[in-house]
């Protein structure tokens, strides 16, 4: 289903939000970041999520980002410097997907110690940047970027971000590099992992810049 809110700055955002049929009990978030051009829809569609989030039980999110063209295609997130139009016009959007994780908690019984953010591309640098600013919403984070990314690419997408963090304790955070949908996929999976408490991958604790 199409969910909207308006954010502090005023605007009017969308996500899309899949709850698995049946009963459940408190249950787990995801949210989903689509990379830079893509959509929240777009996202849902190519991402596996519906039918893992049906097995295990959890929800999934997917905000969008800001539309380019008039119909709001060509969609990005500002994760600090980058990127599109949401960066060139510093759009919230840290304020977005936190407004997101509320208004998710408020109509379904989520647990609040097992929120999880992910993102590719684009969403991977947006997810970064809510990893530092907004960390106490999110129990792990997990980028997903290109098979290119260099081992400093994190720090340097930390130090972009600007700013102190909002909060100064670390956030357990995952980088996953590969080649396009093999890298996608495999952030996915491993993000199912750590939601159905089945992690055995590399993790580690990363502080945030001052």
């Amino acid at each position: 289903s199409v969910m909207s809110l308006t954010t502090p700055d005023g605007r009017e955002r969308t996500y899309r939000l899949f709850v698995p049929s049946g009963g459940f009990g408190i249950a787990p978030l995801l949210v989903a970041l689509h990379g830079g051009l893509g959509s929240g829809q777009q996202f849902e569609s190519n991402s596996g999520f519906d039918g893992l989030a049906t097995s295990n039980r959890f929800l999934v999110a997917y905000p969008d980002g800001i539309g380019r063209t008039p119909s709001g295609g060509l969609r990005t997130w500002n994760g600090g410097g980058c990127c599109g139009q949401a960066a060139a016009q510093q759009v919230d959007d840290v304020s977005f997907v936190r407004a997101v994780v509320r208004d998710v908690s408020a109509s379904y019984a989520i647990d609040p110690n097992r929120i999880y953010l992910t993102g590719h591309s684009n969403g991977a640098i947006m997810a970064i940047r809510l990893g530092c600013e907004a960390a106490q919403e999110f129990a792990a984070v997990f980028p997903a970027v290109a098979k290119d990314a260099r081992a400093a690419l994190v720090p340097f997408l930390l130090e972009g971000v600007g700013g102190a963090p909002e909060t100064a304790r670390a956030i357990t955070d995952m980088v996953v590099r590969g080649a396009g949908a093999i890298g996608a996929t495999a952030a996915y999976g491993l993000a199912l992992a750590a939601i159905a408490g089945l992690g055995r991958s590399r993790r580690r604790r990363r502080p945030c810049p001052s």
